[in-house]
């Protein structure tokens, strides 16, 4: 199971969108995962209940390091809206393979 790490940490705003988010991957033996080959990433959040909530197209910083980064954005159903503890996982494809990374995860706290 691929490791994913966000390394601004694990706490969202919900209603927050426009604010770019960094994640990392790493391959079970804890080196970084090299992307090279997949497509741009999806990110994928789910309530607890393991229901998806929202999914956002992520983008490569550096693919063959496993880095990227996310953000959510103002159209309907690209807002994190749903508050409490949710999980985040990121899901890479290359040639009809899906991959997905441990679900991890995050609190999301009421706007302001």
């Amino acid at each position: 199971m691929l490791k994913l790490v966000l390394p601004q940490g694990y706490s969202f705003q919900a209603g927050d969108y426009g604010r770019q988010y960094t994640f990392k991957v790493y391959a079970e033996d804890d080196a970084p995962f090299d992307a090279t080959g997949y497509g741009l990433p999806a990110v994928k959040v789910f309530d607890r209940d393991g229901s998806g909530i929202v999914t956002v197209a992520g983008s490569w910083t550096a693919q063959n390091q496993g880095a990227g980064a996310f953000s959510f954005a103002q159209p309907a159903g690209s807002v994190l809206s749903a508050t409490g503890p949710c999980y985040l996982e990121v899901q890479m494809e290359k040639s009809g393979a899906l991959v997905s990374t441990e679900r991890r995860r995050i609190t999301v706290f009421p706007s302001p």
